[in-house]
């Protein structure tokens, strides 16, 4: 059994044993009591419908979620394959899955169209993370992460403008020029981000260290969302643009330069006053 299966499994179990703690407590018969009144006590104090609940099981599969809407390149309003399918990718049963999904529902994170399909929206990345302090990373984490980040990224733009195809640096200004409208909705912008410096690692041609900036723009992700004091959406629009011109030229020391320059306000967000370390 593999790691993620085997999580899948204990978190399974353990939402399973709440779940029959609180049938035992509340239709369990009390010695001394009638048999079935206590039932019909449960019968009254049945609660009124709540919210769905983030278990253990819909955390792990909303980080599934989160990772097979960034391989693929997902944005906002495209459209998730059906329920049977994405099941069976994410190796999860259906209502185990429906859970999760209704769950980013009512926090507007998806539109559902009857007989028509799952669409994401802007609010998607955002609820992902959406956890108790507790549950996030902790700051020492956090400053680890983004410093990898500073080492990794220029590192990758600097081979990028080596080896990525004239189509493929096209593709990315496009995506750049797409954002352009999106600078004043803070949700749709960081997801953008996102997918714009995910497109740029896989640029590289280094599948090992594309996937190594993958695993760290999901964690910084919580980053940008709990503090967006220290980014400016017009300045980093400006910078993806000046990138992109950086590898359309093939200019490998501009391109990390402008790369270095882009990432200090990730850096200062976590304390990293400088990037001495891959000056």
């Amino acid at each position: 059994m593999d790691a993620p299966d085997a999580r899948i499994r204990m978190a399974r179990t353990a939402d399973w044993r709440a779940e029959a703690g609180k049938t035992v407590a509340l239709g369990g018969r009390l010695k001394g009591y009638p048999r079935g009144s206590f039932a019909k006590v449960r019968q009254r104090t049945l609660p009124s419908p709540t919210p769905v609940r983030r278990t253990n099981l819909t955390q792990l599969i909303l980080d599934q979620l989160r990772d097979y809407v960034l391989t693929h390149g997902l944005k906002e309003e495209d459209r998730l394959p059906p329920e049977r399918e994405l099941a069976a990718r994410l190796n999860v049963s259906r209502p185990s899955l429906r859970n999760a999904l209704d769950w980013l529902e009512e926090r507007g994170a998806l539109r559902r169209v009857q007989g028509g399909g799952t669409f994401l929206q802007a609010a998607f990345l955002s609820a992902i993370v959406e956890q108790p302090a507790a549950q996030r990373s902790d700051a020492q984490r956090l400053i680890e992460v983004v410093e990898a980040r500073l080492f990794l990224e220029p590192l990758l733009i600097g081979l990028a403008a080596e080896r990525a195809r004239r189509e493929e640096v096209d593709e990315l200004a496009a995506h750049v020029t797409d954002t352009r409208s999106r600078i004043d909705d803070a949700e749709a912008f960081r997801w953008c981000d996102l997918q714009f410096h995910l497109k740029l690692a896989r640029l590289a041609g280094n599948t090992v260290l594309s996937n190594a900036v993958e695993s760290i723009l999901n964690e910084v992700f919580l980053l940008w969302t709990s503090r967006p004091e220290h980014f400016d959406n017009a300045q980093m629009q400006v910078q993806h643009e000046q990138l992109v011109e950086a590898l359309v030229k093939r200019d490998g020391q501009e391109a990390v330069s402008r790369m270095r320059e882009h990432l200090k306000p990730c850096g200062q967000a976590v304390g990293i006053p400088t990037l001495r370390a891959i000056a």
